[in-house]
């Protein structure tokens, strides 16, 4: 025969009324800190998405690049050490907002915003190496660069890094 954990003579309100829960202001961490520390490991791995996205992308580009151009058939590509910070924290507190911000924009908008966008940052990035190690890591050459920090040319590869960005965040925050 099962034997009840209630007393006979205790409805189960009171019982649940004089129960013994643990206190949850007895927990080594609050809500709040298991909160923020998800959040934590949550942006912790986006960046590195981000980063292999754009480690991968700069490296196939360069590649192919280097196909075109020079007939390497090799099809050897490069990334430097410089940007990989740029690609993890840019792609988390500057790309995504800004994807949430224009999402529902118009595509060749869009394409256009992100354009203009990496061009900024990659202006503002190739400036501030300058100043303080000296040199541009990447100082484009040629009659369509600015200051040898972006490159023209590159415009319709950068709105197209945006658009695969996007599809990239969408994957993410649907995890």
């Amino acid at each position: 025969m099962h034997k009840s954990i209630i007393p006979q003579k205790m409805s189960v309100a009171a019982f649940a009324a004089t129960a013994k829960f643990p206190n949850p202001n007895h927990f080594p961490l609050q809500w709040g800190q298991i909160k923020s520390l998800l959040t934590m490991i949550d942006i912790k791995i986006r960046a590195l998405a981000y980063l292999g996205f754009g480690v991968t992308g700069e490296v196939i580009f360069t590649a192919i690049k280097a196909l075109i151009h020079k007939k390497e058939w090799s099809l050897q590509g490069y990334t430097q050490v410089w940007v990989m910070p740029l690609y993890a924290l840019g792609g988390v507190y500057l790309f995504e907002p800004l994807h949430l911000i224009i999402q529902h924009w118009h595509i060749l908008i869009r394409f256009s915003v992100y354009a203009l966008f990496i061009f900024g940052l990659e202006y503002l990035m190739g400036f501030f190496a300058k100043q303080l190690i000296g040199k541009c890591p990447w100082e484009y050459k040629g009659k369509w660069h600015i200051h040898g920090y972006i490159n023209l040319p590159h415009f319709p590869a950068w709105g197209a890094v945006g658009l695969l960005g996007e599809i990239v965040h969408n994957y993410l925050i649907n995890l």
